[in-house]
């Protein structure tokens, strides 16, 4: 299962399928969701050692628990540790 988004892809390039009041801002900014360039900046900056290759979309509202439980977690944590990241930031939307 391959949730991984490039660092390197352009925003206008996102697509933010929210359809609540809530995605009207995400989809006029991504960067509220997906802070990328927020990331590269604290890399820049020397507060955080570097940013990931790629990272994770999750889709919410997922009422499949012991399939995120067994398999998506599992999974993505195996990614995470192949990539070796030190630390992961989660962005609840």
């Amino acid at each position: 299962m391959d949730r991984r988004i490039s660092s390197r892809t352009a925003k206008s390039r996102l697509r933010i399928d929210h359809r609540s009041p809530f995605g009207t801002v995400a989809r006029k900014d991504p960067e509220i969701i997906f802070p990328v360039q927020a990331l590269k900046a604290a890399a820049e900056q020397g507060l955080i050692g570097s940013v990931a290759p790629f990272h994770f979309s999750i889709y919410g509202g997922i009422r499949l628990y012991r399939e995120i439980e067994e398999r998506l977690a599992p999974d993505l944590a195996d990614q995470l540790a192949k990539t070796r990241v030190d630390l992961a930031v989660f962005i609840p939307y």
